[in-house]
């Protein structure tokens, strides 16, 4: 999937079941399309590892979430790779767009000095997000 927007550069969401069953994202942006494809297939495998070893370790490979224990983003990550949260992605997906695009507002763009500065820089851009809700506790966010 492609997604249109006024910002610059190409944003892409990559999707596949995974062999363990469960439903596995990877949204990335780039300047270009291949850029993009390549940095979302990265997120994908990560998000796909990531999801199994919760399963296998928190959830006792039952599927189960357990909301008390998670952060909110992984409780969004697991909730979205299972059929449930894979359902409401694809409703969202059918869903036409009611609202123009908008360019989101620039937070922050500069470096982050740490200990690792020795050996790298670290630059960090923060958009603000796109409503209230992503701040919120909702589990059932498509935004992470």
């Amino acid at each position: 999937m492609i997604i249109q927007s006024d910002t610059p550069g190409v944003t892409v969401i990559l999707h596949r079941l995974s062999t363990h069953g469960h439903h596995a994202y990877g949204h990335a942006a780039g300047p270009d399309f291949a850029t993009a494809c390549a940095r979302a297939a990265m997120e994908l495998e990560r998000h796909d590892f990531v999801v199994q070893q919760y399963l296998l370790v928190h959830a006792g490979g039952t599927g189960k979430i357990v909301p008390s224990t998670m952060h909110v983003i992984e409780r969004r990550s697991v909730f979205f790779a299972l059929a449930e949260g894979h359902e409401l992605f694809l409703e969202r997906l059918r869903t036409k767009r009611t609202l123009p695009p908008t360019l989101p507002r620039l937070v922050f763009d500069g470096p982050v000095p740490g200990a690792w500065s020795q050996y790298a820089d670290v630059w960090r851009v923060v958009f603000e997000p796109p409503s209230e809700r992503f701040l919120s506790n909702d589990g059932r966010y498509f935004f992470w």
